[in-house]
């Protein structure tokens, strides 16, 4: 007589025998108690609540995970930088003699320690203070930036242009200010460095309204601040702006009479083979 599949997932899995009970093992155990595992763990995971807390839980920290991101990205680029700088180096000296290149060094060391110590839960506050001069990293990655470059060249070809204007905009800030303080005498003016910052601030119309004048003579030398503001920078802007498009345009046919160039080799070549 065959045995039926009762008795085989018995004989497969013996259940201990008791004195009051005895438990067996039928073919439909194995499936149903895998259907509600699956079930209580479905109801327990989709539930509108447990979906809206894990939803809510996930973006309040969406922004600090992010920042986390970026954060570990620009640096493991810079430090894969410095290091292949250091490996692909034809010459150690002109590393180790560049000052740019050994503040990199300095900085990726800075970053390596952070991090290090964040592994082991122990924080020294001046290396978080170092890591903010990571930023100027950013000017070896313009460098390489066609615009950037014209706007070097620019600056540095006007660089008296802006030596003398520097000089009426200090001249003009000592003046007002000194006439401001001594006209209002209020509790907004109290000396004549904190009214430095109203003159830079209405010279350069910005004004944010956190120190105003209340006489007539204060607001008099207030908007003839505003325009002697005006004045100075319009003069001097325009001749940089000049300065950028000519030398841009300048850079831009270069190129192109370099590529010309290069082209015209390359079909010689391609002609005497």
């Amino acid at each position: 007589m065959k045995p039926d599949s009762t008795t085989q997932t018995n004989e497969r899995f013996p259940m201990p025998d008791d004195s009051t009970t005895q438990t067996y093992i039928t073919d439909d155990f194995i499936p149903n108690r895998t259907f509600e595992l699956i079930r209580d763990i479905v109801h327990q995971s989709f539930l509108p609540g447990q979906i809206s807390s894990k939803l809510q839980s996930f973006y309040s920290n969406a922004e600090e995970n992010v920042i986390s991101a970026l954060y570990y990205m620009t640096n493991s680029f810079f430090i894969l930088d410095v290091l292949c700088r250091i490996v692909c180096s034809p010459n150690l000296k002109t590393i180790l003699t560049d000052i740019l290149i050994m503040f990199d060094i300095f900085i990726t060391l800075c970053a390596i320690v952070w991090y290090t110590l964040q592994v082991y839960d122990y924080h020294l506050d001046y290396l978080l203070y170092v890591q903010i001069f990571r930023v100027l990293g950013l000017f070896r990655i313009l460098q390489h930036i066609h615009a950037f470059k014209v706007l070097g060249y620019t600056l540095n070809f006007s660089k008296r242009d802006l030596l003398a204007l520097m000089m009426y905009v200090c001249v003009v800030i000592i003046i007002m200010s000194n006439f401001l303080y001594f006209v209002e005498n209020t509790n907004d003016f109290t000396s004549i460095p904190e009214t430095w910052w109203y003159t830079v601030v209405t010279m350069t119309t910005l004004g944010y309204g956190d120190m105003v004048p209340a006489t007539v003579v204060g607001k008099i030398i207030g908007a003839l601040s505003v325009i002697i503001g005006f004045l100075l920078f319009s003069l001097i802007i325009p001749i940089m702006a000049t300065r950028f498009m000519t030398l841009y345009d300048m850079t831009d046919i270069d190129d192109f009479n370099l590529g010309e160039k290069e082209a015209k080799e390359e079909c010689v070549q391609l002609k005497s083979v």
